[in-house]
């Protein structure tokens, strides 16, 4: 009688995104959390979320994550409200 052997292999991955600052961190307060919060680009949020930019415009026009726009025009979101609508 042949015996047969089987072999399973589990591969476990992890990722961990890190969010540098480029020079001085952005932090306001937030109007919505009522606290200072870190405010993120887009690119910093979608890094840190995994999200793509259109899923995180969607959830901005929700109003699930917090935002403030800067006179130049540009949209910074509030990590602590994007980190808990992820």
């Amino acid at each position: 009688m042949r015996v047969r052997r089987r072999t399973e292999i589990i591969a476990e991955t992890r990722e961990q995104v890190v969010v540098r600052r480029a020079g001085r961190e952005a932090v306001a307060w937030c109007v919505e959390c009522g606290e200072p919060a870190r405010m993120l680009t887009l690119d910093k949020a979608m890094a840190l979320t995994g999200a793509s930019s259109r899923e995180i415009h969607r959830r901005l026009e929700a109003r699930e994550v917090h935002f403030t726009e800067t006179p130049e025009g540009s949209v910074l979101t509030c990590m602590n409200s994007l980190l808990k609508s992820n």
